[in-house]
């Protein structure tokens, strides 16, 4: 309750974490149209949205491997192939690997 009932605090880790989630779906949808995968910007969000939440709720660290894992059934539901969307998955936790484990 300490650093929640700080109001400035409280703003700048909700102002970081939405601007976070917004960069995290331009990049998927970049991924996407890279890949020859034309998608729905709506599409993307609620697909990174839905991973988000399953990596936020699983309790791994920083929700490795469950995020991408909720992603590819939710845009397979959305209409995209499964095939596509492991892709985009694998090169976007590839991406994601290479620059934690940068010196």
């Amino acid at each position: 309750i300490g650093l929640l009932g700080n109001g400035r605090l409280r703003l700048a880790a909700t102002v970081i974490g939405v601007v976070y989630f917004i960069v995290q779906a331009i990049a998927q949808y970049w991924v996407f149209l890279a890949l020859g995968a034309p998608v729905e910007m709506l599409v993307v969000v609620a697909g990174v949205a839905v991973g988000n939440a399953a990596g936020t709720l699983s309790g791994t660290p920083g929700g490795a491997g469950t995020t991408e894992l909720a992603m590819v059934p939710s845009f397979v539901a959305m209409g995209l192939t499964p095939e596509v969307v492991t892709k985009v998955n694998m090169f976007n936790g590839w991406r994601l690997v290479k620059c934690i484990n940068r010196k």
